[in-house]
Parts: C-alpha cells; sequence; structure tokens
C-alpha cells in the first residue's frame, strides 16, 4: 500500500474534496499555501507533483506553480511541511487573454502521489 494524506495549514475540505484558496493574485505576482502529508505508505517512497483539469484550459501557459519538497524519501508514518508557490506571468499576452477571455478566476487539479523508492 502507498499513499499520503494531507492535512492542515491552507487546506480546507468541501463535501470530502480538499482545496485550497489562492486568495487574489495580481498579474505577475505569486501566492503560497503551505499544509502537511503524511505517508500512509508502508514503504519508503518519494512524491511527485502534477497538475490537471484547468479551467479555463488555456490558462496553463500563464500559470507556475512550484513546491519546496527535495525529493527524499518518505518513511511509512512520517510527516513533512509543505509550500507550494503559484505565480502569474508578468507578460502583455497573459494580461491580452485575461481581457479577451473575461477570466475572473480559475482554478486545476494539483495531484500529489507517491512513488516507490
Amino acid at each position: 500500500m502507498t499513499g499520503v494524506e494531507a492535512y492542515g495549514g491552507d487546506i480546507n475540505s468541501t463535501n470530502g474534496a480538499l482545496t485550497v484558496d489562492w486568495g487574489v493574485i495580481p498579474v505577475g505576482n505569486s501566492s503560497s499555501v503551505s499544509f502537511y502529508l503524511r505517508s500512509v505508505s508502508n514503504i519508503p517512497v518519494t512524491l511527485a507533483l502534477s497538475l490537471d483539469n484547468w479551467v479555463p484550459r488555456s490558462i496553463e501557459p500563464f500559470i507556475f506553480v512550484s513546491w519546496n519538497y527535495t525529493g527524499n524519501q518518505i518513511a511509512p508514518g512520517e510527516e513533512i511541511s509543505i509550500r507550494i508557490d503559484l505565480k502569474t506571468t508578468a507578460t502583455s499576452d497573459f494580461v491580452e487573454y485575461l481581457v479577451a477571455n473575461y477570466v475572473r478566476s480559475f482554478n486545476f487539479s494539483l495531484n500529489i502521489h507517491t512513488v516507490q523508492s
């Protein structure tokens, strides 16, 4: 069995789904969130991050997401603190995209999963 559970910090739970509110992010600025991950695996694992389900779909090239996880193995039951940073680009293309498409908000799915070490 492998997996992690996320809790605490900036995570909200709504109807069983975990969400993060990044707040208002002006063009060219960033926002960070922090929370905890606990390994529910019975073997050491490493973590991987992926993003999908972008709404609107074509906003993805203008948004950059990074995290502070260094790739260290996580032992069964171990807890770690995670910070995820989201930054928007400051290009005129992004501003034009926002105006042309009447974008007032966006969302995406952030997936953290385990990889056997």
